[in-house]
């Protein structure tokens, strides 16, 4: 939802205790998952107040060359195993799926 631009800079979380209620999820996992997003640079937290979305073009973009970079290493593995760069570029027109 950050990337997609559903939820806007600057934007409120629901904190912890919230949304481990609201999805009868540990609080725990959902400290552990904030505090990855914040480590990836999605959210920032202040002391407080509560977590919040960072400013998403950044993250987005950083993302973006995350996904190119596996993107790369996949295709390179099909051509290694044979596959063609038609038959890959077939599998991407068809929508990934087989």
């Amino acid at each position: 939802m950050i990337l997609t631009g559903a939820l806007a800079e600057d934007e409120k979380l629901p904190s912890v205790r919230e949304l481990a209620v609201e999805l009868a999820i540990n609080p725990n996992t959902i400290q552990r998952a904030y505090r990855e997003l914040e480590h990836e640079g999605f959210i920032y937290s202040i002391a407080g107040r509560g977590s919040f979305v960072t400013g998403g073009n950044d993250v987005k973009e950083k993302r973006i060359d995350e996904c190119y970079t596996a993107l790369n290493a996949a295709i390179k593995e099909l051509l290694s195993l044979g596959e063609s760069k038609n038959e890959i570029l077939e599998r991407i027109e068809r929508g990934v799926s087989k």
